[in-house]
Order: C-alpha cells, then sequence, then structure tokens
C-alpha cells in the first residue's frame, strides 16, 4: 500500500522524474543513516564473499542498481498510464526466476512457471492496447527495464541479508549511493527546486511514505 503511493506522486508532482527520484532518496537518506547509528550497532556482518563478490562490493552493486531503477520506474510513470507502468514495474518476479534459473537466487517452483505465463499475457494486454500512443509504449518498456533492475536489487538485499546486514543500514547505503548517482542530473537539470507548498508536502509523501516506510 505504501508502495503504491509513490507512483500516484511521482505522475502527478511538479518536477522531472530525475529530480523527483533525488529529493526521493536524498531525502530519506539521512533518516536512514540516523536510524542505523541508533538501532542498528550490534549487527555482525560477513566478511567473507560468496560467488565471488565481497559485501562491500555487493553492496554498492546493490545500491547503484536500485538508482538506475528508480530513474526507469519514475521516467516511465510519467509517460505511460500509472496503472499499466506501476503494474509493468511489478513485472519483478520474472525476472527474479530468471535469475534463480541461472543461480543467483533460489529457483522457483514448478507453480510459478504454471501461474506466470496468466501474468505475462495479462500484462501483454495491456501493453498492446489500441489506445497507446508511442510515449505510452515507451514508458511500458522502460516499465519493464526497471521491473528487471527491482529483480537484481531484490535478489543483491536478499543475499545482503543472508550476510548479517539488517534492513536499515542497507537501505542507508541503498539511498546514499542513489544520491550520488543522481546528483549529476540534479545538477544538469539546474537544480530544480519545488515551486510550490502542495508540492514539497507531496514529495513529503514521496519521501516518509513511499520510500522510507514502502521500501523500508
Amino acid at each position: 500500500s505504501c508502495l503504491g503511493v509513490a507512483p500516484v506522486i511521482v505522475k502527478s508532482v511538479d518536477l522531472s522524474p530525475e529530480a523527483s527520484a533525488f529529493y526521493r532518496v536524498a531525502l530519506s537518506a539521512p533518516i536512514f543513516a540516523i536510524g542505523t547509528v541508533l538501532f542498528a550497532r550490534n549487527i555482525v556482518v560477513s566478511i567473507e564473499p560468496i560467488r565471488r563478490i565481497n559485501t562491500k562490493v555487493l553492496c554498492l552493486l546493490t545500491a547503484l542498481i536500485f538508482a538506475v531503477d528508480l530513474v526507469l520506474m519514475h521516467m516511465a510513470i510519467r509517460l505511460s498510464n500509472v496503472a499499466i507502468a506501476t503494474l509493468l514495474t511489478n513485472c519483478a518476479p520474472f525476472f527474479v526466476g530468471i535469475l534463480g534459473l541461472v543461480g543467483l537466487t533460489m529457483r522457483p517452483d514448478l507453480k510459478f512457471w504454471v501461474m506466470l505465463p496468466i501474468a505475462l499475457g495479462g500484462c501483454a494486454l495491456l501493453m498492446g492496447a489500441p489506445q497507446s500512443t508511442d510515449s505510452q509504449v515507451v514508458g511500458n518498456v522502460l516499465a519493464l527495464l526497471a521491473a528487471f533492475c527491482y529483480a537484481c536489487y531484490v535478489v543483491g538485499v536478499t543475499e545482503l541479508r543472508k550476510r548479517g546486514l539488517s534492513t536499515i543500514p542497507i537501505m542507508a547505503v541503498v539511498t546514499a549511493v542513489s544520491t550520488l548517482f543522481l546528483l549529476p542530473f540534479f545538477v544538469a537539470q539546474g537544480f530544480p527546486l519545488p515551486q510550490s507548498i502542495q508540492t514539497v508536502l507531496m514529495l513529503l509523501v514521496l519521501v516518509l511514505i513511499g520510500q522510507i516506510l514502502g521500501q523500508g
């Protein structure tokens, strides 16, 4: 429910997709950092590399993938129908299943593959709707790319959890690295600032409900 609030805000806020994504992580990063200091002091982290990727590198890769996912998702929402774009970005389980087949995460069972064609059929019907404009089609494709990135992010987070990291430290790193990744886009657009109280309030909802409660 919390995650479902984010696309509505992104669609209607008076900022570019890159700017709204930047504010989403930049404003939530300090809160997760404070939470790490207060609540995650005794986390034990494994230093043994698994699948030839050590924990610090995996954490960095996971954060970068989330940043790319965020930009793609925000762009998709602005270009396409918000409901369809949100649905397609939630095709991540399909890609998680593919990643499971190649040994990057747990392999899905038979029920998963039986039900998957039904779900994908529904998505195909929505993407191929006659009323779709060119921009909506581009948005739909970006949403599917975002779903793939989010699947990789989920796999990365799952592995980090197995290594002893708790939610708050993971999200602190993810939001901080995403902020650095998105900063050049934000600067290139001339440091866009909210132009109204309504935009400020909507950004706060995006940060507190969509990111901190939803992602966290």
